[in-house]
């Protein structure tokens, strides 16, 4: 949710710049961490997003042999 990232940002976990003039942030983070933070919403959809890769990576059969889900998520947030 808009007021979990908000909590993020204002701990200073969003460390990392992208994009041009008009800027944002990013953090690389986990679902552990995610979870300590008490971003639940955003740990909740970062499971089931990593459950749904795995999920098409087993249906590639082959071509998804040499493929892993990483066990850290990128988070972007771009303020208005």
């Amino acid at each position: 949710t808009r007021k979990e990232v908000e909590q993020c940002w204002s701990k200073g976990c969003f460390k990392h710049w992208f994009g041009g003039p008009r800027a944002g942030r990013y953090m690389v983070t986990s679902a552990e961490e995610l979870w300590s933070l008490r971003a639940t919403a955003l740990h909740d959809a970062t499971i089931q997003v990593m459950d749904q890769l795995r999920l098409f990576i087993r249906k590639m059969g082959d071509d998804g042999r040499n493929l892993r889900v990483e066990g850290r998520v990128l988070l972007a947030y771009h303020a208005e």
